[in-house]
């Protein structure tokens, strides 16, 4: 699932910029985005985990700290690798947490403890979202099922990685890797109040049908059928 978050973009007022036009500009813009803005800093916050700069995660704190906005230049996708769980854990956490969704560590996020059991040894494969600094910033896999059918799970985003394409550009990874693997019809599972992310699904191609159990933070199931 692909998240957006859209609340008031408030900067925090620092000494010295009274001054700045730039920081007065911003005070008095909206975006969509939950961090407040500094000279040097910009902090994403109400959120149950610390990332730091160097991408180390400390588990227990009320905060999720990104240091600087890396660029769109900066950020590049990779797949998951072993000692990815830890840090992909939080992210999904933290952005479940902005929706008031909640993960689920001992079900419907199990599969995350094991990246490489869950999706790779399964043909399957598990896409993350990194900054230059080497933080995972966005993640999403592709599950193979029976039948011909692959789903896309774990599709999430920190609010810093939204709104630059990058929901789109790894949509389209996934659903290319389905072509290869010989799939022919992608599934998901979503919410109603992702608006956003459901647009987007949309606008691929997929559409709302009937599907006997979902996730227990989830009210409907999109599928695309894959020429």
């Amino acid at each position: 699932m692909f998240y957006l978050l859209s609340s008031l973009y408030q900067p925090r007022r620092t000494h010295g910029s009274l001054g700045n036009p730039l920081l007065q500009c911003a005070r008095q813009t909206r975006f969509k985005s939950n961090f407040s803005l500094s000279k040097s800093n910009l902090c994403l916050l109400k959120c149950p985990l610390t990332l730091r700069r160097s991408g180390r995660l400390r588990a227990g704190a009320a905060e999720l700290h990104i240091r600087e906005l890396p660029t769109k230049d900066e950020l590049g996708f990779r797949d998951a690798r072993k000692g990815d769980e830890a840090a992909v854990q939080a992210l999904v956490a933290s952005v479940l947490n902005e929706y008031r969704l909640g993960p689920d560590p001992g079900a419907t996020d199990a599969d995350l403890a094991d990246l490489k059991a869950s999706y790779f040894d399964r043909g399957g494969v598990f896409r993350v979202l990194v900054s230059g600094g080497g933080t995972i910033v966005g993640c999403g896999g592709l599950y193979p099922l029976a039948g011909g059918e692959a789903e896309i799970r774990k599709m999430y985003f920190v609010p810093q990685a939204r709104g630059r394409g990058h929901g789109r550009r790894l949509l389209e990874d996934l659903i290319e890797g389905a072509r290869q693997r010989g799939c022919k019809r992608v599934v998901l599972e979503t919410a109603s109040v992702l608006k956003e992310a459901i647009a987007l699904y949309r606008s691929f191609g997929f559409k709302p049908f009937a599907r006997e159990q979902l996730a227990c933070r989830c009210d409907q199931a999109m599928a695309l059928e894959l020429s």
